[in-house]
């Protein structure tokens, strides 16, 4: 498999979130989520899992159609957070496991493979665990 093709994907679409997200105006989200907070966020993923896997699942033509289903600012907004985290977090271990050429595929050794995905977890875990995606905002979630 070739995982460089996943991980040029799923930046492209990372992209295409941050600027979807900017669409809605970065101190609005911010706004947002500080009322909310993590538990609200946690809230708006519970009850919209099924829709946020869709959401970023879908054609990006098809995007707005499912988010026009989501109700209020407010939930909009943490829908559209909640989607552009899953979408970071899995760029992100995507371009870390691609980097590393994590593969069963040449038929590396187990222990090979085994430290390979140690490190790829251990750098997964230094960055940041934050869902806001933006620098020059401070984080509503902290």
């Amino acid at each position: 498999m070739d995982l460089d093709a996943y991980a040029e994907f799923a930046a492209q679409e990372l992209q295409w979130f941050r600027n979807r997200l900017l669409r809605e105006g970065v101190a609005r989200l911010w706004q947002s989520c500080l009322v909310a907070g993590r538990d609200g966020l946690r809230e708006v993923e519970a009850r919209h899992g099924n829709a946020i896997r869709e959401y970023v699942e879908c054609a990006q033509a098809e995007r707005e159609t499912i988010l026009r289903r989501i109700l209020g600012e407010k939930e909009r907004h943490l829908f559209l957070i909640a989607a552009a985290d899953s979408v970071r977090s899995g760029a992100a271990l995507l371009d870390l496991v691609a980097s590393r050429g994590l593969s069963a595929s040449y038929k590396p050794g187990k222990a090979f493979l085994l430290m390979q995905a140690a490190q790829i977890a251990r750098d997964l875990a230094e960055m940041n665990d934050s869902p806001w995606p933006f620098d020059d905002y401070a984080d509503p979630f902290s």
